[in-house]
């Protein structure tokens, strides 16, 4: 039920100054460098777009955070992930409540996140709750799908999510917001930053609380599904959270040199509700966070020189889990862990011949978690204590060439990296959980993997890749969590290859820019991990073999300088269950819709000038999802589901902002389950993203920032 982190860097590669693109090539690459240290990434999400295209050979998005700011709440950074073609953010239900992302019908523990540098996410969990990590002090947001660098690390079978904070420039900045909402949800942030006096440093700060009640009407069944005299309109409860954030950086670019040091700090407390037909009421889990971030870049005196980057991540987990009735999982628990995490991670990139560069990346992370279960359960045979005091200690090392050629119409990256894990996961005798076979061990993997791209036309380019990846499971799905997850001790890694390739179009004029990638994707996974029921708990098993393929398509259309916008996304996902179980095999992956699409298009215009200009901007979104299969014998598939959403913005003299943002219009909160056996008629069911957490119906979220800079002027 806890989140956990991840993150990573991109380091621009020179070319070298005796190639004939030269140095029109180095005079772009030493300006990318400078715009990334003093300024934010271009408000524009064409522009941002077209840099990561250029960097990167695989198929990479960028979502640019600021125009996401005005009317989204802060805790809603899982909102703008689903923006993304391949992208699905599963929730427990609510605002604030947990959200974790899926890539290409990958599971969430697939998918790495990083922050400037450091993973986030963690050997207890392998999951980072988006709905932890706030918009406030974010720039944008990177999601790569395909290819995936070697900064990343060798388990993002699924993909990765880069996020990338917000460097301070210019004269001095601070802003303040206020927000609330549909079901008690509320909000109330401040940040500032300034330059310190005329050296080559910046200093920001930030302090946010947020917190919702989550008290929203669903649907219930009342635990069975085909009786209907039990149906009724609930109202959800312990849905409830509050989260205090603060945060702080300093950046500076003395000389040669660039430093980023951030530290952040995260309390929070929320109830855990349950399943919608019993739901929790007494269930709770309080987090407290540390985190430390240090960069160091030196870049090269000359475009031969070498640029070497260090990143180093410090971090501390105090969490408190407590069920006292045991009504989320299989009995009462109080449960408090500790977590700590080291990461150090060098990166140097060295020009070689014309064109290309050799980049290496080494990273050790060490992480330790400790248990303490004061409540034993009575009703097992085996008694335990659950302490238990597990480390796991992983060491990476990887190497890439980005070479292009022919003044930059084909770009080739091959890159390999080697991974070892050594576990120590024994507990002395009555330790542990009941039963527990936690056992020492290790594991190595090598993970290949091959971009490319080749430019057709400026505005046309061809991209592909290939690569093998591998997944040590979490303790999380090794030794579950004495509630709703049971663990599986005898889990096996997972192993998997991903191909991709498709085409991209980028056209941009002086009143419109037009944006489109179409890609087709396909991963074999051996040993994938997929959660099942399990009585009233969830638990992992390894599926044998599993086949995922499927098209995403995405649009972008920019006219008359930002004025109108449309961002279309879809993505159609054909999954197989390729284990020995007769009824199992060729069934599609619970979970993984067959059909997704997203639709946002609006706009706005600004008149006057100073404190007598207006500008109004309207969003509408549409969100749709079909053929989603609940087990893993296709015995049950949800109904499709329409979900509509408008944003309302205001913003007056260039510093003051009004946002309103509905959600789910039309107050859908069911769908309907076909079964393949049984009666044909269809079932009603509470609209959910996880094993039958419910989500809310129609809500509204109105928020006003003032910017600073507007009383200063």
């Amino acid at each position: 039920m806890g989140a956990i982190w991840t993150c990573w860097l991109a380091v621009a590669a020179p070319a070298p100054a005796d190639d004939p693109a030269s140095d029109a090539d180095e005079r772009g690459t030493m300006a990318r460098r400078v715009r990334v240290r003093v300024e934010p990434a271009p408000a524009a999400a064409g522009e941002a777009q077209a840099q990561a295209d250029a960097e990167h050979p695989g198929f990479a998005r960028v979502v640019t955070i600021r125009p996401h700011q005005g009317a989204t709440p802060a805790d809603a950074l899982g909102r703008v992930l689903e923006r993304v073609p391949g992208v699905r953010v599963r929730s427990l239900g609510g605002l604030g409540q947990f959200n974790a992302v899926q890539i290409r019908g990958s599971s969430p523990q697939q998918v790495q996140i990083f922050l400037e540098g450091v993973p986030l996410s963690g050997s207890f969990a392998g999951l980072v709750d988006l709905s932890a990590q706030p918009l406030e002090g974010l720039d944008r947001v990177e999601v790569f799908r395909g290819y995936v660098p070697i900064a990343f690390g060798g388990q993002t079978i699924g993909g990765a999510v880069n996020l990338v904070g917000r460097v301070h420039d210019g004269p001095p900045q601070w802003s303040a917001s206020v927000g609330g909402g549909s079901f008690g949800t509320r909000e109330v942030r401040g940040s500032g930053s300034v330059a310190l006096g005329r050296s080559p440093w910046s200093l920001a700060a930030s302090l946010g609380y947020a917190g919702s009640e989550g008290n929203f009407p669903y649907f219930s069944d009342g635990g069975t599904p085909r009786i209907r005299t039990d149906d009724r309109q609930v109202r959800r409860r312990n849905n409830d959270y509050d989260r205090v954030l603060a945060q702080l950086r300093l950046d500076g670019a003395p000389g040669r040199v660039e430093v980023s040091q951030q530290l952040r700090t995260t309390w929070r407390e929320h109830g855990i509700a349950g399943m919608a037909a019993i739901q929790a009421t007494r269930a709770r889990q309080n987090e407290l966070q540390l985190r430390s971030i240090t960069r160091v870049r030196v870049t090269p005196g000359s475009s031969r020189g070498p640029e070497l980057t260090w990143i180093l991540g410090l971090g501390a987990e105090r969490r408190h889990y407590r069920d006292p009735l045991g009504q989320v999982g299989t009995g009462y628990d109080d449960e408090r862990s500790w977590s700590f995490d080291g990461y150090v991670s060098p990166r140097l990139r060295v020009p070689l011949w014309r064109g290309a560069t050799l980049g290496i990346v080494g990273d050790l992370r060490s992480e330790f978690v400790t248990i303490d279960e004061r409540n034993t359960p009575t009703d097992v045979e085996v008694f335990a204590s659950g302490d238990a005091n597990r480390t796991r200690t992983s060491a990476g090392l990887g190497v890439e060439i980005d070479q292009r050629l022919f003044r930059d119409v084909w770009h080739l990256v091959p890159a390999v990296r080697v991974d070892a894990f050594d576990h120590r996961f024994a507990v002395p005798m009555g330790e542990g959980e009941s039963g527990d076979q936690g056992r020492d061990g290790r594991d190595v993997a090598v993970s290949p993997r091959l971009g490319t791209r080749i430019a057709l036309a400026p505005s046309v380019h061809l991209r592909g890749s290939a690569g093998r990846y591998f997944r040590v499971p979490t303790l999380f799905e090794l030794f579950g969590d004495r509630g709703f997850v049971r663990g599986n001790e005898g889990l096996l890694p997972e192993k998997g290859w991903s191909v991709d390739g498709g085409a991209l179009y980028d056209w941009r004029g002086r009143l419109a820019s037009f944006y489109a990638q179409v890609a087709g994707f396909a991963t074999w996974s051996e040993n994938l991990i997929q959660f099942v029921r399990s009585g009233p708990a969830i638990r992992p098993i390894n599926v044998l073999g599993a086949r995922l393929r499927g098209v995403e398509v995405a649009v972008l259309v920019e006219l008359f300088g930002q004025r109108l916008d449309v961002d279309l996304g879809y993505t159609f996902l054909d999954s197989e269950n390729r284990s020995p179980e007769a009824e199992q095999r060729g069934q599609p992956l619970p979970g993984r819709p067959r059909h997704e699409g997203h639709l946002r298009v609006g706009g706005g215009h600004g008149w006057g000038h100073g404190w007598t200009r207006f500008e109004p901007r309207v969003h509408y979104e549409l969100e749709v999802i079909g053929g989603t299969s609940l087990d893993v014998s296709n015995r049950y598939r949800l109904g499709p589901r329409w979900l509509h959403g408008l944003e309302l913005e205001l913003r007056y003299a260039g510093g003051i902002h009004l946002g309103v943002s509905l959600l789910n219009l039309t107050d859908r909160r069911t769908t309907s389950i076909v079964p393949a056996a049984g009666p044909p008629d269809p079932i009603q069911v509470a609209i959910s993203d996880f094993i039958g957490y419910p989500l809310p119906g129609r809500s509204v979220f109105v928020r006003l920032t003032v910017d600073g800079r507007i009383l200063m002027n």
